[in-house]
C-alpha cells in the first residue's frame, strides 16, 4: 500500500484515458454514419459490417485480445478500415 501523504489525493483525482485508438472508440452507429457521409464502402465480405446490429453482435462476443484472429473463438474482423477515409471533414473528428 502506498504510504505517501499524496495517496488519497491521487485516489480522489478524476481519471481519464491515457491511450485510446480513435477507431476503437467509434460506436457502430457513428462508424456507419461516417462511412455513408464520406462515401466509404465498408467491407462487404465480412458479415460483421452488414449492419449496426451485426457489428454490435460481433463486439458482444469479444472477450479479450486472444479473440482477435483466433478462428476457434471468433472470426477476425476485416482489416481495419482506414480511419482517415471515414473522417472526411474536420467536424467528423470532433
Amino acid at each position: 500500500m502506498c504510504k505517501s501523504p499524496l495517496h488519497q489525493l491521487l485516489v480522489d483525482l478524476p481519471k481519464c484515458e491515457h491511450h485510446m485508438h480513435l477507431e476503437g472508440s467509434l460506436s457502430p452507429e457513428l462508424l456507419f454514419e461516417l462511412a455513408a457521409k464520406n462515401n466509404v464502402t465498408l467491407p462487404q465480405d465480412d458479415p460483421a459490417f452488414a449492419s449496426v446490429e451485426a457489428l454490435y453482435e460481433r463486439y458482444e462476443r469479444f472477450t479479450s485480445l486472444d479473440d482477435v484472429g483466433n478462428p476457434r473463438r471468433l472470426p477476425p474482423l476485416s482489416p481495419v478500415i482506414p480511419l482517415y477515409s471515414l473522417l472526411g471533414y474536420q467536424a467528423d473528428a470532433s
